[in-house]
């Protein structure tokens, strides 16, 4: 969601743009601008109108179709991108940013050996094209290729080194190759470029879960909390990482604001709260463990707070996992989790990470 300021700065854009399109309906640069900036305020189908009008202006339409392909992404109509980013391809065929935005499309629909060649094709014809090298990591990632991808990462860093979002996406991959300590400096580096980072403090949280060490995860979801304050899985993670110090009334504090967002403890499961316990070395106090396990709109609900709904802060992470902690929960976590959280990567990262359209 773009700021106010950003809105405002966005409408005065609008304005000025729809004045030269009433004096000079031809001006084929305004209908594209027009829908440039249509497109990053979210309002996807007067952004495609805008592109269909210059397309049908001019006799040269590559822009026209690059920026409608990269509309149809955002509004996850893959199959038109691709046509968009084919046809811009077409009319120019040394676009590069075509290329790479293809074969993110792509790798949206797990045809990874197309995109990592439209990839290829846009590093061929621009080897500096710091997006090529990440959206081609992302595919590697999911792959498995894990090494592949922290190459590519490494290069779209080495291009643009204040690339914060990146960062977070190569601390991923080494998560997932269970290197765990070099994941924690990338996040931190991701950190040290943007303070109120929240998602590097969730994932910088959730590695230190993989080593034990609670009091920086404590330290880094608290950090979220500050920033993202209704943001209800870190409630429910926060509140595992007390009860591995026995803090039981921090811990029933963060159960309630977790439950008010939602978020089902354990699965419901009453095996996984015994299984927790034997993790921690205690029994959980009786409250506490039925809080674990009840289902929503059992009896026991605690009162309702103002909270949004989870959903809302679905663009803050990649996953918003709620955390296993018994060692075969970290297991889970570590291997098919950070599959998914890579997986995200892929579909977004054309238009999210290194130059946001």
């Amino acid at each position: 969601m773009a700021s106010q300021k950003k809105l405002a700065h966005y409408e005065k854009a609008i304005k000025y743009l729809s004045r030269a399109v009433e004096r000079s309906p031809g001006f084929v640069q305004a209908y594209i601008r027009r829908g440039d900036v249509y497109r990053k305020m979210g309002k996807f189908d007067l952004a495609i109108a805008d592109y269909n009008q210059a397309m049908r202006l001019t006799g040269y339409p590559a822009e026209a179709y690059y920026n409608r392909g990269i509309t149809y992404g955002m509004k996850g109509e893959i199959d038109k991108a691709i046509d968009d980013f084919t046809q811009a391809i077409q009319y120019q065929p040394d676009c590069v940013e075509a290329y790479y935005c293809r074969g993110n499309a792509y790798s949206g629909k797990y045809e990874f050996d197309r995109a990592i060649k439209d990839c290829d094709k846009a590093i061929q014809l621009n080897p500096e094209a710091a997006n090529a090298y990440l959206i081609r990591g992302n595919i590697y990632a999911n792959k498995g290729e894990f090494d592949c991808a922290i190459t590519d990462f490494t290069k779209a860093i080495e291009l643009q080194p204040d690339a914060v979002d990146v960062y977070v996406i190569r601390a991923k991959a080494y998560k997932a190759k269970g290197n765990i300590d070099t994941a924690i400096a990338n996040y931190s580096r991701a950190i040290e470029l943007d303070s109120d980072y929240a998602e590097a403090y969730h994932e910088r949280g959730n590695a230190y879960v993989l080593k034990g060490d609670f009091d920086h995860v404590l330290e880094d979801y608290t950090k979220v909390l500050e920033l993202e304050p209704d943001f209800g899985p870190v409630y429910y993670n926060r509140a595992l990482a007390w009860l591995q110090k026995h803090e039981w009334d921090k811990a029933r504090a963060d159960l309630v604001s977790a439950r008010n967002c939602g978020i089902n403890s354990f699965r419901n499961e009453p095996q996984n709260v015994v299984n927790f316990e034997k993790s921690i070395g205690v029994k959980l106090p009786k409250d506490i463990a039925t809080m674990l396990t009840q289902r929503a709109g059992q009896t026991q609900t605690p009162p309702k707070v103002k909270n949004q709904p989870f959903e809302d802060h679905a663009a803050m992470s990649a996953q918003q996992e709620v955390l296993p902690t018994s060692p075969m929960w970290i297991n889970q976590f570590q291997g098919q989790r950070e599959q998914d959280a890579l997986q995200f990567g892929v579909r977004v990262a054309l238009f999210t990470v290194i130059s946001p359209e």
